[in-house]
């Protein structure tokens, strides 16, 4: 019998506590620190402590909501593809050594944005977890996509884009 590493990790409860535990305790301490709002000053050792005290119980908090767990579960691994791909997308424009513009650059990051979102709601949906908000989202997103309307909508945005970006 052959042991797979994966099965082991997710008996022991790595990939429905630990990862989410270690994502949400990450991002909330990214945020404290980068915010410093619990800092005095920039080199406060107490102001740090406390960043890791709240960041540690907001996370331990987090992970009694189920349909957070669930969600995060659902939404991790489409997400850490999307962000692959926007970084090999950046790589490929910086190996041309091409200057991107700041209008493009704001469209290129609400398009960015705009996809998480998607992927967020898209996780709910496959989740049957409701936020409230996400079912008229959801309904425009889907008829968006069933219409092809925002098939057409991203074509006629790249296409502004590569104009924009060639003169």
């Amino acid at each position: 019998m052959a042991l797979d590493i994966r099965t082991l990790l997710s008996q022991y409860g790595f990939f429905d506590f630990i990862l989410p535990f270690l994502l949400i305790f990450s991002l909330v301490y990214m945020i404290l620190e980068l915010s410093g709002l619990l800092k005095v000053s920039p080199d406060d050792p107490v102001g740090r402590k406390l960043s890791i005290l709240f960041s540690f119980s907001f996370a331990l908090l987090s992970m009694a909501n189920i349909n957070l767990v669930i969600w995060l579960l659902k939404f991790i691994p489409n997400a850490s593809f999307a962000v692959l791909a926007f970084f090999l997308l950046a790589v490929i424009i910086a190996a041309f050594g091409r200057h991107v513009p700041g209008p493009a650059r704001a469209i290129l990051g609400l398009i960015v944005v705009g996809i998480m979102i998607w992927l967020a709601v898209n996780a709910m949906n496959e989740a049957n977890v409701n936020f409230g908000f996400v079912g008229l989202f959801g309904y425009i997103i889907d008829f968006l996509i069933q219409s092809g309307l925002l098939t057409l909508i991203i074509i006629f945005l790249l296409l502004f884009l590569i104009v924009y970006w060639v003169t």
